[in-house]
């Protein structure tokens, strides 16, 4: 018998190609076939999606850690989980088409705060392109997050450099603990879609979500201990969440400011 995938020679009483680890008995693909498949990514009880989410939800950093250290097969890939999570949430932000965004600046209401000519010219500007923005923000929704992960974890790494972790596997902890707080966004942004008058609340709650995520995912990832780790930990992500957010935000207002 030979294996359909590799074409190496297989004894007939084996299950799998001892080469590649395909099935050795195929049949033609069903739709039974495909839903199996589909189900099993997301609730295989040892690297499905769901107990990767339990596991991000519990331990944390650990996960990161031990995925780093060797425990590849554990756990769910870190690539393939914060792509998932990034396209699903890019789904629910479409649902309301960016109003909830969109409404955190009310253009009436907010130039009416500016009665001078001269200052209302500046600030009519500055809410057009600022809604423009926006605009292009959801519509390349995943580039724009894509974009923003290795800067955080240049930052990671910068301000944790003589620790045993590299950039790339830095880069790994943060496609984790990114992807795990996209997954809060997307039940937050679900809330968002049906009261969109609590839109900035919600964006608040996202916001200090992460931070606290954040600085507890890499207490466990680093393996600190000890308040002086607990300290260490929330100073660090309290710089980097700073610095990458003044980045991204202070580069949209020079924008919107510009004449």
């Amino acid at each position: 018998m030979q294996c359909k995938n590799c074409l190496t020679v297989i004894a007939t009483n084996y299950d799998f190609c001892p080469k590649c680890g395909q099935n050795a008995h195929l049949h033609r693909l069903s739709m039974h076939d495909v839903a199996h498949e589909v189900l099993h990514y997301f609730t295989h009880a040892d690297k499905g999606l769901f107990h990767l989410l339990k596991a991000l939800a519990t331990k944390t950093g650990a996960v990161a850690r031990e995925y780093c250290e060797g425990k590849r097969k554990s756990y769910f890939s870190p690539l393939n989980f914060f792509l998932i999570m990034i396209t699903i949430s890019f789904f629910v932000v479409s649902l309301d088409n960016g109003r909830a965004v969109m409404t955190m600046i009310d253009r009436d209401q907010f130039l009416q705060a500016y009665p001078d000519p001269h200052v209302r010219k500046i600030m009519e500007r500055f809410v057009t392109r600022w809604q423009y923005i926006t605009k292009l923000m959801l519509e390349y929704y995943k580039v724009s997050y894509i974009l923003t992960l290795p800067i955080y974890s240049l930052f990671y790494w910068l301000m944790l450099r003589r620790e045993k972790f590299n950039f790339t596997e830095h880069l790994v902890a943060n496609m984790y603990m990114q992807g795990f707080t996209v997954a809060a966004f997307i039940i937050l942004q679900l809330l968002t879609v049906l009261r969109i008058d609590l839109a900035q609340l919600l964006y608040t709650a996202i916001f200090m979500l992460q931070f606290v995520y954040f600085a507890i995912f890499y207490y466990k990832f680093m393996n600190f201990s000890g308040t002086n780790g607990k300290l260490l930990a929330a100073t660090i992500t309290f710089i980097v969440v700073v610095l990458t957010n003044s980045i991204l935000f202070g580069g949209i207002l020079i924008y919107c400011f510009l004449p």
